[in-house]
């Protein structure tokens, strides 16, 4: 089963971005890295891959809140408090390193640059260079990739670095499915006015925060793509989440933590860092802070605490792609230092194995490709956590950021002005033929409307797909919109064929062949020409969106060609009438036969099966030259 998981953004700072976790600077949450000596999760890279689409000539990335500051004082140079960061030690800065990653191993090992916490600002964002899109990045599916690492340089005994990421709308982050931190910190009075807009809170108390105004409620909304969309789509069988390090159970004991059966009890996995522990019932002694705590720095009129002890809630997709109402909650999950495995599995399994499968209440169904939900539920502040799930960010709108668009499907709309050829437009754009612009088009992928667009002043319009969602291969289809046609009455139409009549009986046969180029005029009842058609190359016009009424087709003067003359008669017109709407007159022909003695000549066509003889399918070939030459008195070439 594949699956990427995204996180959502509770305010819109960065309008038009991709973020991760979140582009809203007020709201604190964080990625996050922790130094020893702090009873969690340690020295655990952040690893973002960053997906462009191959049109694309330059990219860059922004970082929030970059340094690693002390949790006191003021910055040296503007005399600001600090925020959001663990650093009584002053060691503990960042590096970010991007390599050249095009997906199909590990990066190249030389990063294109290195760019130090040290040089980034506090509590606000940082641009990096603008990097120009290299071949070395480029993958099959012809997208660029970029690995970005943020490790911790020289860790300090108690650190904690936070800090967010953020990308232009077009490329696409993920942290690759390797584990990371989270957090929403609070270190300092300087956090606190952030996180507590009102502070010290309207009763002068600055320890009395119960009904104060917060930006952080205690959630993370996180969002993830399951099984494969698309024509060959495939539905997903299991969903799996990792958590780490959430600290689960209360101080009082109310709440503890309790042994997962699925998760091993005797074997880390192999991902795990040093500091993790055996899963287990963890007592709350041990938590670090413990979740919902009342000690006498984290007072229980919840300045850090959020409630309940915290949970999450799975909502896998519904029929429609997006998640539904109903979802499954992990009451237990991780407790410190240890890894916790939550699962859904639409087979018929058990507790030791699965948390919700088919035969547990509630069953888990038919789980669908689509877009599945996780939020997490009381998470206190400060506490540091993790998660392993290859996720992506989230847009500044609070959406799961798009797949990544790797291909165009698109071209133009256009008015056929030839439309005097068979059918009504030759069907092949033309130098001159104008676009058409306003026109809606419509997107499709396995018959569910995907995409809508409009051309554009020259009748171009594009719409950006996958190659394959999750590597499966995709097949769209476009349409031009209903919405474009207004009801018309149905239209009849006259033709038939012009043809060498070899015998001059009259009747066509299969090996006399049609005359090309031969120009026909259609006349009303008063004598004025309606349209002009011309024979393609098997002979054949047509005159189209007639309405009913009588008409007469003419052989248009000197269109014939000399020593040929019109079978059975003189009169090169014949009189039709169309009687009804969408009536289509299939036999109005002219037979033509040679009258100026003998005749060399007969048919030039595509021969299809290459067998030297022409079947009634295989097309003549109009407008091909043919010399004729008199071999002279002698009977020889050349004399």
């Amino acid at each position: 089963m594949a699956f990427a998981l995204g996180f959502s953004a509770s305010a819109s700072a960065q309008v038009g971005s991709n973020c991760m976790p979140t582009c809203d600077e007020t709201d604190g949450r964080f990625l996050s890295i922790a130094g020893p000596n702090l009873s969690t999760l340690t020295n655990q890279d952040v690893n973002v891959q960053l997906t462009i689409p191959g049109d694309v000539g330059e990219f860059r990335i922004w970082v929030f809140d970059g340094d690693t500051s002390r949790n006191s004082g003021t910055d040296p140079d503007t005399g600001e408090p600090l925020h959001w960061d663990l650093n009584s030690s002053g060691q503990g800065e960042l590096r970010f390193e991007l390599f050249y990653d095009d997906g199909t191993g590990d990066p190249v090992s030389n990063p294109i640059y290195p760019l130090d916490g040290g040089t980034m600002p506090d509590n606000d964002w940082f641009t990096a260079p603008a990097i120009a899109t290299d071949p070395r990045a480029q993958g099959p599916d012809g997208m660029f990739r970029y690995r970005l690492r943020v490790r911790l340089i020289d860790p300090g005994p108690q650190t904690i670095s936070n800090f967010k990421i953020r990308a232009a709308p077009d490329a696409i982050l993920t942290t690759i499915g390797e584990p990371f931190g989270f957090q929403a910190p609070l270190f300092s009075l300087a956090d606190a006015e952030i996180i507590y807009p009102d502070f010290p809170h309207n009763t002068g108390d600055p320890n009395v925060f119960g009904n104060a105004v917060t930006t952080y409620d205690g959630t993370f909304t996180f969002f993830a793509r399951a099984g494969v969309l698309g024509e060959n789509g495939v539905d997903p069988q299991e969903f799996v989440v990792w958590d780490g390090d959430l600290d689960h159970g209360s101080y009082n004991g109310v709440t503890a933590d309790s042994d997962d059966p699925d998760t091993p009890n005797n074997l880390l996995p192999v991902w795990a860092v040093p500091e993790a522990v055996f899963e287990g019932a963890q007592p709350t002694s041990n938590f670090n802070p413990p979740d919902d705590v009342a000690a006498a720095d984290h007072p229980v009129d919840g300045k850090f605490v959020r409630t309940p002890s915290v949970v999450y809630d799975v909502h896998p997709a519904a029929a429609d792609g997006l998640p539904g109402g109903a979802f499954f909650t992990n009451t237990n999950p991780s407790g410190n230092q240890e890894w916790e495995r939550f699962r859904l599995s639409e087979l018929p399994e058990d507790a030791t194995t699965t948390d919700f499968h088919a035969n547990s209440d509630p069953p888990v169904e038919d789980l669908l490709a689509g877009v599945y939900k996780i939020v997490v539920r009381g998470m206190d502040l400060q506490n540091f956590n993790a998660w392993r799930v290859p996720t992506i960010c989230t847009t500044s709108e609070g959406d799961p950021c798009p797949e990544p668009m790797s291909l165009r499907v698109g071209d133009r709309v256009w008015q056929d002005l030839d439309a005097d050829t068979l059918g009504g437009g030759s069907g092949v754009e033309a130098d001159g033929e104008p676009g058409i612009a306003g026109v809606l088009m419509n997107l499709y992928s396995r018959d569910n409307l995907i995409n809508r667009t409009v051309t554009d002043t020259d009748g171009e319009y594009d719409f950006r797909v996958t190659v394959g969602n999750l590597g499966a291969a995709a097949r769209y289809t476009v349409q031009v919109a209903p919405e474009n046609f207004a009801a018309a009455d149905p239209r009849g139409s006259v033709g038939d064929r012009v043809w060498l009549d070899a015998d001059g009986n009259g009747l066509q046969s299969a090996d006399e062949p049609g005359l090309a180029n031969i120009t026909l005029v259609l006349r009303d009842t008063d004598d004025q020409a309606v349209a002009v058609a011309r024979t393609d190359a098997n002979g054949q016009y047509r005159f189209n969106e007639l309405a009913p009424g009588a008409y007469r087709v003419d052989i248009a003067d000197g269109s014939v060609p000399p020593g040929l003359s019109l079978s059975g008669g003189s009169d090169p017109s014949s009189t039709v009438t169309v009687t009804s709407a969408a009536e289509r007159v299939d036999d109005i022909d002219f037979g033509y036969q040679n009258t100026n003695g003998a005749m060399i000549g007969n048919l030039i066509w595509t021969d299809v099966n290459r067998d030297g003889v022409r079947q009634a399918a295989e097309p003549g070939v109009n407008a091909v030259t043919v010399d004729l030459i008199d071999l002279g008195p002698d009977a020889a070439f050349g004399g």
